[in-house]
Formats: C-alpha cells, sequence, structure tokens
C-alpha cells in the first residue's frame, strides 16, 4: 500500500476543504477499527489490535462533525444576511455604470449633433472618473458621488 507522504489543504477554500474531509470520514468506515465481522479470534485481534486506530477515528469524526454544525452556523447568522445583500446591491450597482457608461459611450455616435455633443460630454466626465468597479466600496462610492454630481452641475 502507498502512503501519503504530504499532502496540503491550505489552496483548498472552506467548502472544498468540507467536502474533502467528509470523504475521508466516509472512508474512515473502511478501516479495521474492531468491526464484528469475520470469526472470534479475528474479531479479538482487530479490538485489540486497534483501540488507538479507533480513537483517533472517532476524534476526527466529531471535529467534522463540529466544522460542519460551525458550516451550518455561519448560513443562519444575520450578519451573513446583510452581509450576502450589501454584496448583491454592489453588484447591481457596478453594472448600473458599465450600462451607463456602454449608454453614453453609444450616444455619442448618434446622428443628431447635438445629442453626440452632450454624450460626448457626459462621456468625458465617465473618463475622468475611470471606472470605479474595481475600487473598495469606500473609494466607488466617492467616485460615484463626484460623477453624479458632475453630471447633474452640468
Amino acid at each position: 500500500m502507498k502512503k501519503i507522504k504530504n499532502y496540503g489543504l491550505t489552496a483548498l477554500h472552506v467548502e472544498e476543504c468540507f467536502g474533502y474531509l467528509k470523504q475521508i470520514k466516509t472512508e474512515t468506515a473502511n478501516l479495521p477499527i474492531g468491526e464484528e465481522t469475520g470469526t472470534p479470534s479475528e474479531i479479538s485481534q482487530l479490538s485489540a489490535t486497534n483501540p488507538v486506530l479507533e480513537a483517533k477515528v472517532n476524534d476526527f469524526t466529531t471535529a467534522v462533525d463540529a466544522f460542519d454544525d460551525a458550516l451550518k452556523a455561519s448560513s443562519t447568522n444575520p450578519a451573513t444576511a446583510t452581509a450576502t445583500a450589501t454584496d448583491d446591491a454592489r453588484d447591481a450597482r457596478d453594472a448600473s455604470w458599465r450600462g451607463a457608461n456602454n449608454y453614453v459611450t453609444a450616444m455619442c455616435a448618434h446622428p443628431t449633433a447635438e445629442v453626440a455633443a452632450n454624450a460626448a460630454e457626459a462621456k468625458s466626465l465617465f473618463d475622468k472618473y475611470g471606472d470605479p468597479t474595481k475600487l473598495a466600496q469606500t473609494e466607488e462610492s466617492g467616485v460615484l458621488h463626484n460623477l453624479l454630481q458632475a453630471v447633474l452641475i452640468r
């Protein structure tokens, strides 16, 4: 049987790590930890030779169950819902900025000269403030606030 020398879990995300640990937990059923199958001599031999393994498997199972409970608790935390809603609102705000920028860019090619000139003026403001969607939320809010003020003043 081959042995794993080193396996790092640090690159896995929380849910992936949990899924991996659940698979290991399932596979622990295949370990000889004192199962009561086979002949009486095999049963006594298994029970006598693996109490440490059985204790470690029980400790591991308890730890995975605690991890599962912690993950379930995080989904019921009221702050989780607030953070998710805030993230969704930010995604909508980013999509709004992109839509407005695309619309103003398209309007720069409008056949009516006056409309195209107004669109070019608005586009210059969008270009002046740049794309705020990759900024931190506070900075993004500041850029959007300044852009809205500049557009409303004109």
